[in-house]
């Protein structure tokens, strides 16, 4: 599990809530982690941003945009909750109370421009399978459905960045499925 799961607790509540509104980005990973924080949360999507347009129920209105969480979205407002894994500092001299609500591997471990070369690796989902301690059952397809989002398969692949997946996956995240990282990536490569 994350380390300092528990200030993480006192720092993101509303992680662990049932039933909060979410605005989702529209791609894979976007997907999958709106899926899981429904299915394990009971969250419940009220729109969708493709980072051009904000896509929502017509039963909804602007408070309850500001008051939903953006899954796989880094939003700077200060009000806005938000779940994402993109750099958002230059520098860790880089006050930023704008992103007091962002929920953000690379925030959490001080990654910046400066050393994007540790930078956060993989998905949203799987930050949000690791924060729930969500078991996911290795039934062979599994374990490509969750290497497939954001490119996560592909940097694990890429010799400059082997590195730094295998750290995320095995002493940040922790997941079980994913943890056979090297073999898995390298029986791939062998394959090339």
């Amino acid at each position: 599990m994350i380390n300092n799961i528990n200030s993480l607790k006192i720092s993101y509540p509303w992680l662990w809530e049932d039933n909060l509104d979410m605005i989702v980005h529209n791609d894979f990973d976007g997907l999958l982690s709106a899926y899981l924080l429904h299915h394990f949360n009971n969250w419940n999507i009220i729109g969708f941003y493709d980072l051009k347009n904000i896509w929502y129920s017509k039963h909804k209105n602007i408070d309850d945009l500001h008051n939903a969480i953006w899954v796989d979205l880094d939003i700077s407002k200060p009000y806005v909750r938000s779940i994402g894994h993109h750099i958002l500092k230059l520098n860790n001299n880089q006050q930023a109370p704008y992103l007091k609500h962002s929920l953000n591997p690379n925030l959490i471990r001080n990654v910046t421009q400066l050393n994007f070369g540790t930078k956060y690796p993989m998905g949203t989902c799987h930050l949000i399978i690791a924060l729930n301690d969500i078991k996911i059952k290795n039934n062979g397809l599994s374990k490509y459905l969750f290497w497939h989002p954001d490119s996560s398969w592909i940097n694990g692949q890429n010799h400059r960045f082997f590195k730094n997946v295998n750290y995320w996956i095995n002493s940040f995240l922790q997941i079980p499925l994913l943890g056979r990282a090297p073999e898995l990536l390298n029986r791939y490569s062998e394959c090339q």
